[in-house]
């Protein structure tokens, strides 16, 4: 008995001529093959949702090669079940024709294992298998068969079982695909957070990794699920067990669809499993992006000033010394405007790509030179070539994964691995042409040639650079080479031309510093001021809160590190101007700003401008911070903040620079400038075991802070929980932030309070009576129409009421 289509018109088109054409545009904006996988994980959401990511999943697998079997593993949505369940009741139909299922396997699987067995009701209804059949009968030029299973509601225990009974089926005849979603159901910025969280621990192939995270990513709100077949993916990598590479391919979520909105949203990746690269050369995406740069930099210096770009002072990473070819294209609106390359592996590579990149843009016979009006009209894409195989058979090649050179007689050519794939050539034909029309040798000239292969590892401007306008930092100073002196904060990075500073957020281009960072927001939310954490203004009131990628430390504990740690090149961003902020806030009635997340610093000159319309509007300002800020900058903020919550991370210098690569002293010095001014100041101190936990130093801490006019400044002690580079250290014990707290107060500080500690010390209590006057529960006050006084002692509290 087949398995018919049950959500065909559904979550695909329902004709077999309109479901093609979808296909095929899908599969036109799909993310190209980099290497041949293994196995997918792929989504299973309606095509207008999640389709585009799905058909890049898809394209990893090799369409010219002949597989045995493509082994589908789902979770179930539908029923509840234990073990797993396998169809072998018949094949499965589409619009597209039938889907021959291996029933020979199907039956052994069931007979030889416990874990295995048939629940009619488990694929009935079940929609995940369904939506990737189509893809492969696009996909894939030769017939195949499937074997379907879908792993019940206990699967994560299972995972183990199921696993190794499908290890004798791991090889390379078969291809396995896991049919996933992410996030399920938060707003857009939370899903692009949890997402890549969830991403990157599955891309270590360690199953631990992924159990750990997936339970540590509670309290967002409206999530329900951070990968609804993580069950399955868990079979995949117990499977894989860490002796391959998974790559992350593509994302998106529902909010990226025009169908869809940002408020509840549902997450997509692509992510291929590979053969691990024995070969020493892999570059990695910042390789990339800096090659990309260079192309981009050395045209416009080219085009614009008519000279050569100068690298003379810039180091590169050993990668890019690497001798290799390479070709630089460019394309405006995905029309070839130009390609030029070069294969002779006798200079480095940055030094290839910068001259191919003038090349292509200037020297291509086909086409004119690209104009200065156009540079931000065209996309750059580079191919970097392996180093050339000669071969010994044709039957070597294998179309879409390699290139071919052909020489005769001194007389040779090359085509690109993606030609074959774009074209649709045979291999003969893809011979035949390359030795005719690029080798000038005729078209079976390449019979008595010699043939070399390679691969080319492709990458363009679109898959890591957004288009943006360049807004240019304050606080720097021009040297004479051409570098460029940041004076923002304490580090004062000297950077050259094409580098950023150790914010990754600031970059010295054609001797000005540009921020990377303005109005490219990758987290927005309306937040309790209380999360901020702030007790003592405005208690009760929500307050918009922003932030951009980047930070100038690199804490080890960092609970944001998906942000924090990357460029704003490489994240998914909401472009934003500060007008539309600020209208943003005024709209949903906050009475506040954060500028928080990250670090406000790095994203200074858009909070400076946004503070300024804020203030006009008669929005108040607040900065979470690290504190890490030169006092010029912070003295030029201070008249548009009205509150700030510093990050006072330890009280000794050199642990410090271990944890953050910051020292002591400027943040404690700007304390002090906060002291003095109108603001109002709280401060925050992490509590990390056998890091920050020694109490003679907290007590040092507190006596600092009482002997420097902080005795009436909130002070939060805060648990630590594992993040980061610090994902071995344990949580920090409840006892050791209460010892802490007693400290504090037997100091004389006035107001102490516990983080990630749910008990009465996050209560403000009358530091004279002892009266609690505000309650806290979480994130939930009771005040009590609570206006600064104690109503008991008639006692001033300090803040903002």
């Amino acid at each position: 008995m087949n398995r018919k289509a049950v959500v065909a018109g559904q979550f695909y088109a329902g004709t077999k001529e309109n479901l093609t054409k979808d296909l095929q545009t899908l599969f036109a904006s799909a993310k190209k093959r980099q290497q041949d996988a293994r196995a997918i994980i792929s989504p299973h959401a309606g095509y207008v949702f999640s389709g585009e990511v799905a058909a890049s999943a898809i394209n990893q697998i090799n369409p010219n090669k002949k597989y045995k079997n493509i082994f589908i593993i789902a979770s179930s949505h539908t029923t509840y079940f234990q073990g797993a369940s396998i169809y072998n009741a018949g094949n499965y139909e589409t619009p597209l024709g039938e889907v021959k299922v291996n029933l020979e396997i199907c039956n052994e699987l069931i007979k030889s294992n416990k874990i295995f067995s048939f629940v009619p009701d488990a694929h009935k209804t079940e929609h995940s298998i369904e939506v990737q059949l189509p893809f492969l009968q696009y996909h894939l030029k030769n017939d195949f068969q499937i074997v379907p299973i879908v792993i019940g509601f206990d699967g994560a225990k299972n995972a183990e079982l199921v696993a190794e009974a499908l290890k004798p089926y791991w090889t390379e005849e078969n291809i396995f695909i896991v049919s996933t979603d992410f996030s399920h159901y938060p707003n857009y910025n939370d899903a692009v957070n949890v997402d890549l969280s969830t991403a990157n621990a599955i891309v270590t192939g360690k199953p631990e990794e992924l159990i750990k995270v997936k339970n540590s990513q509670t309290g967002i709100k409206n999530l329900s699920t951070s990968c609804c077949a993580v069950n399955s993916v868990l079979v995949l990598m117990y499977l894989t067990e860490q002796k391959y590479s998974f790559n992350k391919i593509q994302y998106k979520n529902s909010g990226d669809s025009p169908y869809g909105s940002d408020d509840k949203v549902v997450g997509y990746w692509a992510i291929s499993i590979t053969e691990k690269n024995d070969s020493s050369f892999l570059l990695s995406d910042e390789d990339k992006i800096e090659l990309l740069r260079l192309a981009r930099l050395s045209a416009e210096t080219k085009i614009k000033e008519n000279k050569k770009l100068d690298v003379s002072n810039k180091k590169f990473s050993e990668t890019l010394n690497e001798k290799c070819g390479a070709f630089v294209t460019f394309n405006k609106k995905s029309n070839l405007r130009g390609c030029i390359g070069r294969f002779e592996p006798n200079i480095p590579l940055y030094q290839v790509v910068i001259e191919m990149a003038v090349a292509a843009a200037t020297e291509d016979y086909r086409f004119s030179p690209i104009s200065e009006k156009e540079l931000d009209e065209v996309e750059i894409e580079i191919s970097v070539l392996t180093p050339f195989k000669k071969i010994k058979s044709i039957d070597e090649i294998e179309l879409g994964k390699h290139g071919i050179y052909i020489i005769k007689n001194g007389r040779g050519g090359t085509f690109l691995p993606q030609v074959a794939t774009s074209t649709g050539w045979s291999l003969e034909e893809f011979l035949g042409h390359c030795a005719r029309d690029k080798a000038g040798i005729g078209y079976t000239g390449w019979k008595d040639a010699d043939i070399y292969t390679y691969e080319a590892i492709v990458f363009e401007e679109k898959d890591f650079i957004k288009k943006k306008s360049k807004k240019r930092a304050k606080y720097y100073e021009k040297l004479e080479d051409g570098r460029i002196n940041c004076t923002l904060c304490p580090h004062e990075c000297i950077i050259s031309e094409g580098n950023v500073g150790t914010c990754k957020t600031r970059q010295n281009i054609n001797g000005e510093l540009i921020s990377l960072s303005y109005g490219h927001l990758v987290a927005i939310n309306i937040d309790p001021i209380e999360k901020k954490p702030l007790y003592h203004f405005l208690p009760g009131s929500s307050s918009f809160s922003v932030g951009t990628a980047g930070c100038n430390l690199h804490c080890k504990n960092c609970q944001n590190s998906e942000i924090s740690q990357s460029s704003p090149l490489q994240l998914k961003y909401i472009e934003a101007t500060p007008e539309q902020v600020v209208a943003t806030a005024k709209q949903h009635k906050c009475e506040s700003i954060s500028y928080t997340y990250t670090e406000p610093t790095i994203f200074y000159e858009f909070v400076l401008e946004t503070a300024k319309l804020a203030k006009e509007a008669g929005i108040k300002n607040i900065i979470i911070s690290n504190g890490h800020i030169n006092p010029e900058p912070l003295k030029e903020l201070i008249p548009y903040l009205d509150a700030a919550n510093i990050d006072l991370k330890a009280f000794n210098d050199s642990i410090y620079k271990d944890i953050t690569t910051a020292s002591l002293k400027p943040i404690l010095n700007n304390l002090k400038i906060l002291r003095d001014s109108k603001i109002w100041l709280e401060i925050t101190n992490l509590i990390i075991p056998k890091h920050t936990d020694d109490m003679k130093m907290i007590s040092e801490m507190c006596q600092w802070l009482v002997e420097n006019g902080f005795s009436e400044t909130p002070l939060h002690f805060s648990r630590f929980f594992p993040a980061y580079k610090m994902q071995n250290v344990p949580p920090t014990p409840v006892e050791t932030v209460v010892q802490a707290a007693e400290i504090a107060k037997s100091k004389g500080i006035k107001y102490v309070y516990l983080g990630n500690v749910h008990n009465e010390e996050g209560n403000t209590v009358c530091p004279k009576c002892g009266k609690t006057l505000i309650t806290r529960k979480s994130y939930k006050i009771e005040a009590k129409d609570f206006t600064g006084k104690c109503e008991n002692c008639k006692e001033t509290i300090n803040g903002v009421w």
